[in-house]
């Protein structure tokens, strides 16, 4: 179940099983005066099913539902106390916010939206980040994903932080997380916690400019500042979850894996030279830390967690991409530009599952005189106008709803229903 706007990404290599099934049921009618219900089901494999009653639980979704009771009747008998620990430890952390953060947020839109942009034309082989337009396409799609992303990731992030923990506390050692706490708490561990929070957004970055082939700037810098680089990059929490976690990483390009940390040195090397230059007092006692054996513990015991939370972080960011695609389908179409007939049903692959868009109509778009595009410019105008005039305005939330009202208007205006 989040950092930079402005770079292209590619879809990234994701393994991990995914805990549960993806079951939805969207009622497309419901009239208690004329019709009944229609209810479409997607079922595991991606395909769509309609009829008049709610979809039926599928196999894999009855065992996930007997695993999340057996969890629920365990989770009485934690220590309670050891259970606020384990919350804290990951808090402290940032390992499973309970609450979306703007870096989660962030990450979920950058990792959704290229498939997104590219299912708009997947069958045109020169439709990648290396066409003119794809940037600002793009952008389009971001800016809408931004404006949903909150409230469709706060839905699940209180269940997957809990699922996390439970798994990390069935792991733990009481004694390790006494003393991991009191290294957290302390003046080292809260620098710590704060040089570990610009290490993520750096591995991050590095993690997409490495996707996107990216060129490294240029630069020569001897083996012992690329040692001194590699050796901060060292103290991330997803490097030392690879490294003392037991287990093997989901890939090469992933964020404690040494192929990114060997690229981040020489890609990001002057931020991380200034981070160095900056807590070089205090690398000593953080060293110490996650050197420990208590820390390697901790590590061995969270890693199972982990691979857990982000199973089903990249399950609700698939649910995520896949119903803003049907929700904003002709509206992206409109800004792609070229004039297209929407089929009955098109089947794309979203994050490595096969979502279908039904279309019940059939319509020619283009960016120029359709209803569609004609909102957009309309939207794109208004919206201009607005940031001109409140580029001081604080209020995230003053400013969202401003948006979505001239987003309603411009619709309104072209007869097109709300999004």
């Amino acid at each position: 179940m989040q950092k930079r706007n402005d770079k292209p990404r590619f879809a990234r290599a994701r393994k991990g099983q995914v805990l549960g099934a993806l079951l939805i049921c969207v009622a497309l009618c419901a009239s208690s005066s004329a019709r009944a219900a229609v209810y479409r089901c997607v079922g595991e494999n991606g395909v769509n099913t309609y009829g008049d009653r709610p979809c039926a639980p599928t196999e894999s979704e009855n065992q996930a539902q007997t695993r999340a009771a057996a969890s629920s009747d365990a989770e009485p008998q934690l220590n309670s106390l050891k259970a606020k620990k384990v919350a804290r430890v990951l808090d402290l952390l940032r390992a499973a916010p309970s609450e979306p953060e703007t870096f989660l947020l962030q990450r979920t839109v950058d990792d959704a939206a290229p498939d997104l942009v590219q299912a708009l034309d997947p069958d045109n082989a020169r439709w990648t980040p290396a066409n003119a337009k794809w940037h600002s396409v793009l952008e389009f799609v971001k800016a809408d994903l931004r404006r949903d992303v909150q409230t469709a990731l706060r839905r699940s992030a209180s269940d997957i932080a809990r699922m996390t923990a439970q798994q990390f506390a069935a792991r733990a050692n009481e004694a390790d997380l006494d003393t991991v706490l009191a290294f957290l708490e302390s003046g080292d561990g809260a620098r710590y916690r704060a040089l570990e929070s610009e290490l993520r957004h750096i591995v991050y970055d590095a993690l997409d400019s490495l996707l996107a082939q990216e060129p490294i700037p240029e630069e020569t810098p001897t083996s012992a500042t690329l040692r001194r680089r590699l050796d901060l990059l060292s103290l991330t929490l997803d490097y030392r979850i690879v490294q003392d976690g037991g287990g093997p990483p989901p890939s090469d390009l992933y964020p404690g894996s040494a192929a990114v940390a060997a690229y981040s040195a020489r890609h990001d090397g002057l931020a991380l030279d200034a981070l160095i230059d900056e807590y070089e007092p205090f690398l000593p006692h953080f060293h110490a830390f996650t050197d420990s054996p208590t820390a390697k513990q901790l590590f061995r015991a969270l890693e199972p967690a982990m691979r857990t939370y982000r199973a089903l972080s990249s399950a609700e960011t698939t649910n995520f991409a896949a119903t803003e695609l049907e929700k904003y389908y002709p509206r992206w179409r409109a800004v792609y530009g070229p004039p297209t007939k929407s089929s009955v049903r098109t089947a794309l692959m979203i994050r490595g599952r096969m979502v279908v868009i039904s279309q019940t109509t059939q319509m020619t778009i283009n960016a120029a005189g359709s209803p569609e595009g004609m909102a957009i410019a309309c939207e794109q105008r208004e919206d201009n106008q607005y940031q001109n005039t409140h580029r001081s305005t604080t209020d995230n939330n003053a400013q969202a709803a401003a948006l979505r009202a001239i987003q309603a208007r411009c619709r309104l205006e072209q007869r097109l229903p709300p999004l």
